[in-house]
Formats: structure tokens, sequence, C-alpha cells
């Protein structure tokens, strides 16, 4: 998975979990320890949200 992660940019996809790598611009909604894309409830790692929220989140809202 790492080696996946590191192929892919960085802009755009995001390690939200151990074993799940998403595509940010895909992002539905984030609500406590998930992340929603296309129907889909994908486990957000605790240590990971931060800087999810950071990296995604943030950064759009400050680009509008």
């Amino acid at each position: 998975m790492s080696s996946l992660e590191e192929m892919l940019p960085k802009d755009s996809f995001f390690r939200i979990h151990q074993s799940y790598l998403i595509n940010t611009h895909k992002i539905d909604a984030i609500s406590g320890g998930r992340v929603f894309i296309n129907g889909k409830q994908l486990p957000l790692s605790r240590h990971r949200k931060e800087a999810l929220l950071k990296a995604v989140v943030y950064i759009k809202l400050i680009s509008k």
C-alpha cells in the first residue's frame, strides 16, 4: 500500500486508514470517524483525521 501511495499525486489522494487510500475529490462528507464516498462509509483513523482535515477540508475552504 505504501508504494502505491507514493506513486499517486499527494494533492488528490490521501491514506485515511491502514487499508484505505482515497481520492479526496470524491469525498461527499466526513463525520466522526467515517468518510463517505458514493454512499459508502469508510473508516477514518484517529491518527490521520487531523491531517485529512488540514490537507483537504481546510485548504478547500481557504481557496474558495
